[in-house]
């Protein structure tokens, strides 16, 4: 506990922020053009990290969020997003895990789903 909090106070976790936010943004440039508006969430509280909220159009897609999300889960690799606004028409990216080879996959895996 104490490691993590002088890690903290010396500003080492906010580099780990910054490439979080370049794999989303990764994503966002990857999706353009597709059935989805991307908008990526950056908390200006310093200390949060981003989020990526991918607004569906259901009707061009032909299915809803809740089957797109069903589908990346059961896909190779499996793809998990967040639910919470599913019924929003949004599937959310948490990118906590992502790295250069995950964010490649989730760009493919949603492409995938978005292109069809």
């Amino acid at each position: 506990l104490l490691t993590a909090l002088r890690l903290f106070i010396n500003g080492e976790y906010e580099s780990h922020r910054v490439e979080m936010q370049r794999h989303l943004q990764r994503v966002v440039d990857a999706l353009a053009g597709l059935p989805v508006c991307s908008r990526l969430v950056v908390p200006d509280d310093g200390e949060s990290a981003p989020t990526l909220e991918l607004s569906l159009n259901e009707s061009r897609l032909g299915r809803t969020a809740f089957e797109v999300c069903r589908r990346l889960r059961h896909g190779t690799p499996p793809i998990y997003v967040g639910h919470g606004q599913l019924d929003q028409g949004r599937l959310v990216i948490h990118p906590i895990h992502l790295n250069e080879e995950r964010t490649t996959a989730l760009i493919a895996g949603l492409r995938g789903e978005m292109a069809r």
